[in-house]
């Protein structure tokens, strides 16, 4: 038993008599502060190694868990540097054919790279393996291609792609897409829809007049002409589009035939009867984009020309006596008829 627990007995066996001198009450009430103190503080420490093992053991059971949450993905060190990447990669803020016309097309693409690269290198190439000259100049921060290609170096078929190679990873980029070989549209119905209506001055009859133009569209040729509004009334069976007056009672019409892909000559000896008889003009006396000639005779006519790739035969007939208002109008078909591309 310890020294304490034995000064404890000698004074519970002297505090029986109740006879103790003031001096030895005096040695007695510190002997007892001293034991409580003494107590207060073992448990305290008690209580602090308890709530420090509880912790450690916390601490130690969530280091467990992490590591096996890791698991693999924590990478052994190598000492080599990490690869450099692209931060954000290429960006296109525009691309666009900004011009065709005289039998050439032109493309401009703009684009940006955010981040860090070490090499970037463009290529333009059809699907089928042909390559394209380009410029490119760098201004604030972006590359500018631009890009012509005559007419008769277009790809035939396929998609042409602008290839941007970064570091290595190369981007593809669809620039424009032409009519693939097993595309083409012969065969398919046409179809003859109302573009746009705009009012103008024409000279009828040797006199100025206001009227409204009609502009048509032919698909899926994608031809387009305009048509004073006397010619309203359209149909288009058999492949043919035929225009008359409105009420179509005064023998006044204008046929429209499209042979897609059709050879010139061809289609002239499809029509030698119709046209044998009749007188011929070259059609360079028009300010039309057709190409060919025009057969005429009293109150009807032939124009039979190539539109791009394809030959348009146009067929007309007309009373003599209407033939003041005729002319103004069909000039009018003539020289607004265009293929769009």
């Amino acid at each position: 038993m310890s020294q304490n627990h034995d000064e404890l007995d000698v004074l519970k066996e002297e505090s029986k008599d109740w006879k103790m001198d003031q001096q030895r009450k005096e040695q007695m009430r510190q002997t007892l502060q001293q034991y409580a103190q003494k107590k207060q503080k073992r448990q305290k420490r008690q209580r602090w190694m308890v709530a420090g093992i509880g912790l450690a053991a916390t601490v130690i059971f969530m280091l467990v868990v992490l590591s096996f949450a890791i698991g693999d993905d924590v990478a052994e060190p190598t000492g080599e540097a990490p690869e450099k990447t692209v931060t954000n990669g290429l960006k296109v803020h525009d691309m666009e054919s900004v011009g065709s016309g005289d039998r050439k097309r032109q493309y401009r693409i703009v684009s940006s790279i955010e981040g860090e690269y070490e090499s970037f290198t463009n290529e333009i190439k059809s699907e089928n393996g042909q390559t394209y000259d380009f410029t490119i100049n760098e201004r604030n921060d972006r590359f500018i291609i631009e890009l012509t290609i005559p007419e008769d170096e277009l790809p035939s078929s396929g998609v042409l792609y602008w290839h941007a190679t970064i570091d290595g990873e190369t981007e593809s980029h669809r620039i424009e897409e032409f009519p693939r070989e097993d595309e083409s549209t012969e065969g398919e119905p046409i179809m003859v829809e109302l573009v746009s209506e705009e009012e103008e001055t024409i000279v009828l009859e040797g006199m100025e007049e206001k009227t409204t133009i009609l502009t048509y569209r032919i698909t899926p040729y994608n031809i387009t002409y305009s048509l004073e509004e006397f010619f309203s009334n359209v149909s288009f069976p058999n492949e043919v589009v035929t225009h008359r007056n409105r009420d179509a009672t005064t023998g006044i019409s204008i046929k429209i035939q499209v042979s897609e892909n059709g050879a010139l000559e061809e289609v002239k000896a499809d029509w030698q009867s119709e046209i044998e008889s009749l007188g011929e003009a070259d059609l360079s006396t028009y300010d039309t984009a057709l190409e060919g000639t025009h057969y005429a005779g009293q109150g009807e006519g032939y124009v039979i020309g190539e539109l791009g790739e394809d030959v348009v035969v146009i067929e007309y007939e007309f009373p003599m006596e209407a033939g003041d208002g005729f002319w103004p109008r069909f000039e009018q078909l003539l020289e607004t008829i265009e293929k769009e591309s």
